[in-house]
């Protein structure tokens, strides 16, 4: 038997979301120590796709992430799943661009 303790998604640092009118949700930030590998794997299929895949690539990619996020993160999925493409996007965006800014130990207030 091989016996492996996983390290904590929880350990992840987090950026926060706040949708108005809809609420709050967070989501880790990309590229630390503690997110899920699903979540790694799901945003850059959907980066890839986004920056030269065809209308079907995108669709699966979308499709992916999505199903990833319910799985990891299903409080996000349920206020993203209320909101139209556009806003949708924005999100994403947001959570790529949080993400590159991220300093390790450095306060978010």
């Amino acid at each position: 038997m091989v016996n492996i303790k996983p390290s904590s998604a929880a350990e992840a640092p987090l950026i926060e979301f706040n949708i108005e009118g809809f609420g709050k949700f967070n989501l880790p930030v990309l590229g630390q120590p503690g997110v899920p590998f699903g979540i790694t794997n799901a945003f850059g299929v959907f980066q890839s796709a986004q920056d030269g895949g065809n209308d079907q690539q995108k669709l699966a990619a979308w499709s992916l992430m999505t199903q990833t996020l319910a799985d990891t993160y299903p409080s996000a999925v349920r206020i993203l799943s209320r909101l139209d493409g556009d806003d949708v996007a924005a999100v994403f965006t947001a959570w790529g661009n949080e993400s590159k800014k991220y300093v390790p130990g450095a306060s978010s207030e």
